[in-house]
């Protein structure tokens, strides 16, 4: 099971400890971010892991390497040497790991972190993309077996990440820590797991301070909406994928919590992706047994599919995979969702079914124009509300877009699709696992 670590990047070591307080009992080990910090803290870090009374971890990152550090090899190993020197009996009163590129051969920093019970994380940190060749980027991160490799790198796209995914699953057995950063490495934290990483990074987020880097999550959010610590490599493993957009999606609330409400070994994570075919090769490197879908795959998917749900021949588009013996069946449940949201927000009778037929007032808005992280507005600017309008917007996010603003303020009885994604993510539960879908979806 990964270590969960919570990389603090706050400005002085008061408040950097203040944010420990704030995750104790989610985390494991903290990584102090020295790069990070105020220049007058820069030489107070030695005491740190006496105060935080937790395993730490020491970085100073440079620049190049996704830090802050600017200020050359001298003075950065001048701080690197007065934190690991003048070590106490007490362990736990040292750091338990300092990070040293690949690049920093230092002996003399080597030969103190082995007499005074330091480990040596040996990184590598790509921001830009990813080597060409992985095995030899890991050779030269493994070459001493006292020590742990760390091979973050930047996947630019769902490829990218497969190739990252099945690269890292074939690894033997050993210490190490491989990390995907930025949008389309957010999975390989979650199942960090699955590539053998000893240590997960994460950023306190929720409390206000700026990631440590590209992609990483809260440690609330791993606990809360991904149950972290129960996975392990017999999970299985859904995803979500569309655009970058599905990062922010409330889907992986709402399939994680059915998962567990149903006692099921499961998690469900997003997997952005543009290319149909660079997606499904993310499904295959995680081996995920299903996927929901949104923009812009559930259209472009329809080729790549074995077979297809008679609601997908009719609609043209599917939202949901499912993985069989001869390749991915494709349904769609947006219908489905959309149909009973809509009768609800009619007025939820037995007959609200032809009160929408014969409703001539209904506005449907079924874009992505105004959604978090899509193009921003009012798709319908040119109308003019009179009031009398029942006007349903499917995006979600924001719960309240400029449309059904605007309608709102002219009277119009207003809703957006919230409930339709929990009504078409209920029957995508059922199509996974074969189950009723808990009353998490529908409360």
């Amino acid at each position: 099971m990964p270590l969960v670590c919570l990389s603090l990047t706050a400005k002085t070591i008061a408040e950097n400890l203040a944010v420990l307080d704030r995750y104790r009992g989610k985390i494991d080990i903290a990584e102090l971010r020295a790069d990070l910090l105020d220049p007058s803290e820069a030489f107070a870090v030695r005491d740190f892991p006496v105060i935080a009374s937790l395993p730490c971890i020491l970085a100073v990152r440079r620049k190049c390497d996704g830090g802050n550090f600017v200020d050359g090899e001298g003075k950065r190993l001048v701080m690197l040497a007065k934190a690991i020197a003048y070590a106490r009996p007490d362990q736990s009163a040292n750091y338990a790991y300092v990070d040293l590129e690949s690049d920093f051969r230092v002996p003399s920093v080597e030969e103190a972190c082995h007499t005074f019970g330091t480990r040596i994380i040996r990184s590598r940190h790509d921001i830009l993309g990813m080597p060409a060749d992985l095995d030899a980027a890991w050779a030269e991160l493994a070459a001493e077996p006292d020590e742990i490799p760390k091979l973050a790198v930047t996947p630019r796209g769902a490829g990218d990440f497969a190739r990252l995914f099945t690269w890292a699953s074939s690894l033997p057995a050993g210490e190490r820590i491989i990390v995907g950063m930025g949008e389309f490495g957010v999975a390989s934290r979650v199942l960090a797991e699955r590539v053998g990483s000893c240590i997960a990074y994460t950023s306190a987020l929720r409390a206000g301070l700026p990631g440590a880097a590209p992609g990483h999550l809260d440690p609330a959010a791993l606990e809360e909406i991904y149950r972290f610590r129960e996975l392990d490599r017999s999970t299985t493993v859904y995803a979500l994928g569309g655009g970058v957009n599905v990062l922010t999606s409330k889907t992986p609330q709402l399939h994680n919590a059915a998962f567990k409400a149903a006692g099921l070994n499961a998690v469900y994570v997003p997997m952005p992706a543009s290319d149909p075919g660079a997606f499904l090769l993310a499904l295959e490197a995680t081996s995920a047994q299903g996927a929901a879908i949104t923009v812009p795959l559930k259209e472009a998917l329809l080729p790549y599919l074995s077979r297809r749900s008679p609601e997908v021949d009719d609609i043209g588009a599917c939202n949901t995979l499912i993985r069989e013996r001869d390749g991915w069946m494709g349904h769609d449940t947006d219908a489905q969702g959309f149909e009973r949201a809509l009768v609800e927000f009619m007025d939820g009778s037995d007959h609200s079914t032809e009160l929408v037929a014969a409703h001539s007032d209904i506005v449907i808005q079924a874009t992505s124009v105004g959604m978090d992280g899509e193009r921003q507005g009012d798709p319908l600017d040119w109308f003019d509300f009179t009031g009398r309008e029942a006007v349903f917007d499917l995006i979600y996010r924001p719960e309240r877009s400029l449309l059904l603003e605007r309608a709102a303020s002219a009277g119009c009885k207003t809703t957006n699709g919230w409930k339709m994604l929990r009504y078409q993510s209920a029957a995508q539960f059922a199509i996974w696992t074969g189950l009723e879908p808990p009353a998490s979806y529908f409360s």
